[in-house]
């Protein structure tokens, strides 16, 4: 008997934690289910629902900065809204809330084994994609063109491999993790997706940390950013590839920026916005205003940089406030910690990658965040499994 109840018990485990791999895997495929004029309304906000449901965990300290970080875009989102009106993307805001709870109650639930579950949660990923491109291989031969294919990620091929690049750097898998980045990598030539080759490149970066000694490390970074920078000006104009093209060629940037579009240009005009209002615009109205002012179409519908859109949006005060969340991830990362964690690269893709696009409240975002900052509270109580005992964590093995 007491065996049957023990198997009973380990299989109860096992359902239960494939839900849990079901509703977070859920959450990360966001594809739309009703669109709007000013957006449309994600999958991801049934299955956050789910997840806060299924893994509800009581919060600590790491629920003060959400809070706050939420409280101030709100009220300047007030303020904003007397001068420059309300915008139906303020809502997103909420995000902060419920990506940042999601995440606590992930990592909560998991601690140190965050990387194992992780590991089955991008698995799910990697095979559904796989399957859609089977489906689309076989009703459409090789043809990839964005306006015939279906994205499982709300966004498109760019945000699609960003996302499965980010949660790459999350697994334990060894297996897992470099299965993810190959299919990124051949996935990002196809569509020239940038953003996808850099990530899993911040993947890499982060499983050599974890293997080599801290000076190996630099030393490997130095050496890299150095020939990637040497071979790029020794073969400017010889690349003939157009994927690779597209990481040397400013003439290209300068171009959008002439013609008034392109990331240039909106980190131009963001910080003309700033100049003229400190305080923030409200959340949602950046761009409307950028369009209203300079009697101009833009077909983004943010920033592509978070940093900016914080202050654009939510004003110095937000701007700042993130700040010093990135500060403290940056922190962790060259502390030289003996306890390497998966989240501290998860918040690394964040801030890293939100120099140049994420709209800085989208769920995806603030899942990772919240994971990250229920680690370092744990920490700090000294309630972390695999920080009290000084263990080393090998999370990416």
């Amino acid at each position: 008997m007491p065996n049957m109840s023990i198997s009973i018990e380990r299989s109860n485990n096992i359902q239960y934690n494939a839900l849990n791999v079901a509703l977070v895997a859920g959450l990360f495929l966001n594809f739309s289910l009703v669109d709007f004029s000013f957006g449309s309304l994600g999958s991801s906000y049934i299955f956050v629902f789910l997840v806060m449901l299924m893994m509800l965990k009581k919060t600590g300290g790491e629920i003060v900065f959400p809070a706050c970080f939420f409280l101030s875009n709100v009220l300047f989102s007030v303020i904003g809204t007397v001068e420059y009106g309300v915008n139906a993307k303020v809502v997103t805001v909420f995000n902060i809330l419920f990506g940042s709870y999601a995440g606590f109650c992930i990592y909560r639930t998991y601690k140190s084994n965050v990387g194992d579950f992780f590991s089955s949660v991008s698995t799910v990923i990697l095979a559904i994609n796989l399957v859609r491109d089977v489906v689309h291989l076989v009703r459409s031969g090789f043809t990839y063109r964005i306006d015939e294919f279906f994205f499982v990620t709300n966004g498109g091929p760019n945000i699609e491999l960003s996302v499965l690049a980010s949660l790459s750097i999350l697994c334990r898998s060894f297996y897992v993790r470099f299965s993810v980045i190959l299919y990124v990598l051949l996935k990002s030539f196809i569509y020239e997706s940038r953003s996808g080759i850099i990530i899993s490149l911040i993947s890499l970066v982060f499983y050599l940390k974890d293997r080599a000694s801290v000076k190996s490390f630099y030393v490997l970074i130095f050496l890299f950013g150095v020939s990637f920078f040497a071979l790029g000006l020794m073969f400017f104009e010889s690349i003939k590839i157009q994927f690779l093209a597209r990481f040397f060629s400013v003439d290209v940037e300068l171009k959008y920026f002439f013609n008034e579009q392109g990331r240039i240009y909106l980190w131009t005009s963001a910080m003309d916005l700033v100049r003229e209002d400190i305080l923030g615009y409200g959340v949602g109205n950046g761009i409307p205003l950028l369009e209203a002012r300079n009697y101009i179409n833009v077909p983004e519908n943010n920033f592509h940089n978070i940093y900016l859109q914080y202050l654009v949006e939510g004003g110095i005060v937000s701007a700042l406030l993130f700040i010093f969340l990135a500060s403290k991830v940056v922190k962790c990362v060259l502390s030289g910690d003996k306890v390497v964690s998966a989240t501290v690269g998860g918040a690394s893709v964040v801030i890293i990658t939100g120099l140049f696009q994420w709209t800085g409240f989208g769920m995806f975002e603030w899942v990772l965040l919240g994971m990250f900052m229920a680690e370092t509270q744990l920490s700090k109580e000294g309630r972390n499994p695999s920080v009290s005992t000084g263990r080393r964590v090998l999370s990416y093995s």
